[in-house]
């Protein structure tokens, strides 16, 4: 127990409370419940995406720690994957709120198609290209 007569757990909470003000420039204005009815993304699947997030954060900063540049690169890729994820979650089915939705404003079928498989010719050119690049200007180490 420390002067005050409080537990170390009492300690770290009145700590992290000085660090969320901090962060946040006041007090909390929602609470995780709020938020998650605001946005109608399930609790479950937002703590999901948090504790992902949480995992791809620290495993970039111990990757740089240890000097495995590598994987830092993997965990930064990862922990922008998961942002862009809980973004389009939150907003889910609404691109631009309250009128535009990924069902009203999808291309026609035989659009979708045309662009699939330009798609598809495009990287057939591309990535041989790409390998072709990176093997003559890498010294024989494509990627």
């Amino acid at each position: 127990m420390d002067s005050s007569g409080a537990g170390p757990r009492a300690a770290g909470q009145e700590a992290a409370g000085r660090i969320e003000e901090t962060l946040l420039g006041g007090e909390r204005r929602y609470t995780r419940v709020q938020v998650s009815e605001a946005t109608g993304v399930d609790r479950d699947r937002a703590q999901q995406l948090w504790m992902a997030l949480g995992f791809a954060a620290v495993g970039a900063i111990y990757a740089l720690w240890e000097r495995q540049f590598r994987r830092a690169r993997f965990c930064a890729a990862a922990q922008t994957t998961l942002i862009l994820w809980g973004w389009g979650a939150a907003h889910y089915p609404y691109l631009v709120a309250p009128d535009v939705t990924i069902y009203n404003s999808a291309a026609p079928v035989i659009t979708l198609r045309l662009v699939w498989w330009a798609l598809l010719a495009g990287s057939a050119l591309l990535f041989p290209s790409l390998y072709y690049l990176f093997r003559v200007f890498k010294g024989g180490r494509a990627i």
